[in-house]
């Protein structure tokens, strides 16, 4: 079996499970001392969601290439702000909108849009959370790791006062939270990432 890091051939004597075990637990240990990180791991061409050494332990007599994808933490910070950066503005649009829906009958529709929101919502922080993480451990870019904190405990008050009203059904609440409280927080996140 052949393993590929990055488009360079690095192993091509594994041939048993123990040995692929071996390689592989090594290979983690000199990701998490590097500070990379894992993107993606395909298997003769196909990606591999399964846990690794699972899969292997099953397939390994078909296996005949393994590709392994990595990033630097940085790089993956950066990556992370660009996709944040490029989704904020589809956001904003769908908080505004979907918050005037609120101040009119709710439908099915409206609570469908709101779920895909809450999915949204919660991606950003997940990936803000993430960012602040990474700029933590190396150290960097602190004022707006600071920022980006804030804005974390500003959706931390946010996300329980859309709950409290969803709970009541005062739906006016829920649409002048998206409106005037989420809206706005997204916009400066938008803009201090630019």
């Amino acid at each position: 079996m052949n393993i590929i890091v990055n488009d360079a051939l690095i192993a091509n004597k594994i041939a048993s499970i123990p040995d692929f075990a071996d390689f592989w637990q090594q290979f983690l240990s000199d990701c998490l001392q590097n500070k990379d990180i894992i993107q993606e791991v395909s298997v003769n061409g196909q990606i591999i969601k399964d846990p690794l050494v699972t899969y292997m332990e099953r397939n390994f007599s078909e296996v005949k290439e393994m590709r392994v994808v990595t990033v630097t933490q940085r790089e993956a910070m950066k990556e992370s702000l660009q996709e944040l950066q490029n989704y904020l503005p589809k956001l904003i649009k769908a908080t505004d909108s979907i918050a005037e829906l609120y101040y009119e009958e709710v439908t099915e529709q409206t609570w469908d849009l709101f779920t895909q929101l809450v999915e949204g919502m919660n991606w950003v922080y997940q990936a803000i959370d993430l960012c602040v993480k990474d700029m933590e451990q190396l150290d960097e870019r602190l004022s707006l790791c600071n920022q980006l904190k804030q804005i974390l405990r500003d959706l931390s008050i946010q996300f329980p006062a859309i709950n409290d009203a969803l709970e009541t059904q005062d739906y006016i609440s829920v649409g002048d939270v998206l409106k005037y409280e989420l809206k706005p927080l997204f916009e400066h996140l938008n803009d201090i990432i630019s």
